[in-house]
């Protein structure tokens, strides 16, 4: 195999080639892993974000009124949405109004407050993402709504994002390895003749032998 052995031009062309264009490769790939990663999670991040603003819009009566049971049936609301594992209603003196539980196996442990001034906040919990809305109505602080999404969708999303990737990097490397073979036989064939050709000088003392001249077009 003259065109990998490391000894020989074409083997070296060969190499060379195959490490640039596999470099290139592996970073195009990592990095549009890294940014479907991110754009997923701003989505889910976004998309909670959006649903924790609703749910606590939703519950200003219940909450003026401390109608627990009409806040609970808001929250039921959340079925809806697979990724929300939990959901509690906190009062501004820190006691939980209500909750909604998916799985009773994961009840509602929110453990974060909305700093002073912030009417949004996140926190990373494990495999999911908590995050915070301030409930307010006429400028007064009536309590805070918080989410629990769950992100294995996202990891999932990425890995099948990452399989598929895979597939088409392996595509254009497969690509690259038969552009690198037809241009290492442009670059090398006149060389190969003109070395053939000093040989045969060498060997047979005819100067009369002349190297090929490679073909133009």
């Amino acid at each position: 195999m003259s065109w990998w052995n490391p000894r020989t031009i074409s083997g070296k062309l060969t190499r060379i080639n195959l490490l640039m264009s596999g470099t290139a490769l592996v970073l195009a790939y990592l990095s549009f892993l890294a940014y479907d990663l991110y754009t997923l999670r701003g989505n889910l991040i976004r998309t909670v974000t959006a649903e924790a603003r609703i749910v606590g819009e939703n519950l200003v009566t219940a909450l003026m009124f401390d109608d627990q049971q009409a806040a609970t049936a808001t929250l039921s609301a959340l079925q809806s949405s697979p990724q929300i594992q939990w959901a509690a209603i906190v009062r501004p003196d820190g006691l939980v109004f209500a909750r909604y539980v998916r799985n009773a196996a994961n009840p509602p442990d929110v453990g974060a407050k909305l700093a002073p001034g912030r009417k949004v906040g996140q926190w990373e919990r494990g495999q999911g993402i908590l995050l915070a809305s301030r409930i307010e109505f006429e400028g007064k602080q009536l309590g805070e709504v918080y989410l629990l999404a769950e992100t294995t969708d996202l990891a999932r999303s990425a890995a099948e994002f990452g399989l598929i990737s895979a597939g088409i990097l392996l595509l254009c490397f497969l690509v690259a390895l038969l552009l690198t073979s037809a241009i290492r036989r442009l670059l090398t064939e006149p060389l190969s003749s003109l070395a053939e050709t000093a040989q045969a000088v060498s060997r047979e003392r005819d100067y009369s032998v002349r190297a090929k001249t490679p073909r133009s077009g």
